[in-house]
C-alpha cells in the first residue's frame, strides 16, 4: 500500500518537474525575440525621412545668402513714385538672381546727389547707380540735343526706339558721352505739354508775354520762338513759384501732374508735345562694376531689357494716372487742331536748326542727326 503511493507520489513529482521545465524553455525567450525586432527596426526605417530632408539644409541659399556686396542706387524721384516702385522691383530681382548675393539699397529724392549732378556722382563713387538726366551737362550736349527734336513724338515707345536708333547709327560718338560710367539703360521720355496758371493756350499768340518755366535753356529755345518768356528753374522751385505767380504756366508731362502734384495749382493743359527729354539713364560706376565677379556681373547686364522694358510702362502708365488725377481736378485739356500743330511745329523747326547748327560748330554731327531724327519720326508715325 505504502509502495503503491510512494509511486504515484514520485510520479506527480517528476511530470510536475517536466511541465516546469518546457514553460521555462518556451516562454521567456519567444517574447523578446518578437517585441524587440520592431522596435530595433523601426528606428532604423523612420531615420530614412531625415535623410531625405537634407535638402532643407543644403538649401542653404539663406546662409549663401548673406550678401558679397551692397550697391547704393540714387535717384531723383520722391519716395513711392512711379520710378521708386520700377528701381525697387528691379533691386528685388537683382537680389533673387544672384541667390541673394548681390543687393541694392534705394535712395530717393535726390538725396545723394541733386539731379543734375548726379552722372558725375556716380562716377565719382558718391553711388555705385545712379538714375537721372544730364541736363545738358559739359559732355551730354549731344544726347542733350535731342530733346527738342522730338518734337511732335506722340510717345514714350516711338521717342525711346528714335533714341535705340540714334545709338546704332551713331555709336562713337553716343558711346563717348557716356564712357565715364556704364551705361545700364537708358529711355527717352513722354513729350512734354504746355500747362498754365490762370489762360488757356489754344493758339500760338495766346503764349506771348508769358513767362514759361523750362527744365533746360536748350528746351527754352522752344518757347522763346514761339512767342513766350522762357524761365529755368528747378523743379523744387516751381510750385512756389506757379502758386506766387511768377511763372504763369510750365512744360511739364502728364505724370507730373500727379507725381509733383501740379495739377493742384495749374488749370489747363494744352497736348502739344514740345520737346521729350531723351536721356533719363541709369549708370553704373565702372569700378564698382569691375569688381564684381563674372557671375554677379552677368546678373546685372541680364536684368537689363527687363529693366527698361518695365521703365517704359511705368512711364506710360505713370502719364495715364497724371491726366486722370488732372481731370479729376477739373483740369481742361485741350488738343491742338492739325492746322494749328503743324504752324507749332513750323516754328520750333527753327530751334531745332539752330541748335543742330550749334552742334555742328562744336564738332558734333548735329544736321545730321536732326536729318535722321525727323525721318525717323516719319517712318514711325506711317
Amino acid at each position: 500500500m505504502y509502495k503503491g503511493k510512494s509511486l504515484i507520489l514520485v510520479v506527480s513529482i517528476c511530470l510536475v518537474l517536466i511541465l516546469s521545465l518546457v514553460l521555462a524553455a518556451c516562454g521567456p525567450d519567444a517574447t523578446p525575440t518578437t517585441t524587440t525586432a520592431p522596435t530595433t527596426t523601426a528606428p532604423t526605417t523612420t531615420t530614412a525621412p531625415t535623410t531625405t530632408t537634407a535638402p532643407t539644409t543644403s538649401a542653404s541659399p539663406t546662409q549663401a545668402a548673406s550678401p558679397e556686396k551692397e550697391l547704393k542706387l540714387g535717384h531723383t524721384w520722391p519716395a513711392n513714385s512711379f520710378m521708386d516702385v520700377v528701381f525697387n522691383k528691379w533691386a528685388e530681382k537683382i537680389k533673387a538672381d544672384s541667390n541673394g548675393r548681390l543687393t541694392v539699397r534705394i535712395y530717393p529724392g535726390a538725396v545723394l546727389s541733386s539731379a543734375p549732378e548726379t552722372y558725375k556722382a556716380v562716377s565719382q563713387g558718391v553711388m555705385d547707380i545712379g538714375g537721372a538726366y544730364r541736363y545738358g551737362a559739359p559732355g551730354s550736349e549731344f544726347v542733350t540735343g535731342l530733346s527738342t527734336m522730338f518734337a511732335g513724338v506722340p510717345d514714350i515707345a516711338t521717342a525711346t526706339q528714335i533714341l535705340d536708333d540714334v545709338q546704332v547709327q551713331f555709336k562713337e560718338t553716343f558711346d563717348k558721352e557716356w564712357k565715364d560710367n556704364k551705361l545700364l539703360w537708358i529711355v527717352a521720355e513722354t513729350g512734354a505739354n504746355v500747362v498754365t496758371v490762370n489762360k488757356p493756350i489754344h493758339v500760338m499768340d495766346d503764349l506771348k508775354g508769358m513767362q514759361i518755366r523750362v527744365p533746360t535753356p536748350l528746351t527754352g529755345d522752344v518757347i522763346k520762338v514761339m512767342g513766350g518768356t522762357s524761365v529755368t528753374m528747378p523743379l523744387t522751385d516751381l510750385t512756389t513759384a506757379l502758386q506766387k505767380n511768377t511763372v504763369n504756366g510750365c512744360t511739364m508731362q502728364l505724370y507730373s501732374l500727379k507725381v509733383y502734384k501740379i495739377a493742384d495749382i495749374t488749370k489747363y493743359v494744352t497736348l502739344m508735345p514740345l520737346y521729350a527729354p531723351p536721356d533719363y539713364a541709369i549708370t553704373m560706376n565702372w569700378n564698382t562694376y569691375n569688381s564684381l565677379p563674372a557671375d554677379l556681373q552677368k546678373v546685372i547686364d541680364d536684368s537689363l531689357p527687363w529693366a527698361k522694358e518695365e521703365t517704359l510702362k511705368a512711364f506710360a502708365q505713370a502719364d495715364q494716372e497724371g491726366k486722370a488725377y488732372a481731370e479729376g481736378l477739373g483740369l481742361e485739356f485741350y488738343t491742338l487742331p492739325d492746322a494749328e500743330k503743324a504752324a507749332w511745329l513750323e516754328v520750333i523747326a527753327e530751334a531745332q536748326k539752330a541748335q543742330a547748327a550749334d552742334l555742328d560748330a562744336k564738332g558734333y554731327p548735329g544736321t545730321e542727326l536732326l536729318e535722321f531724327v525727323q525721318a525717323k519720326i516719319a517712318e514711325y508715325s506711317k
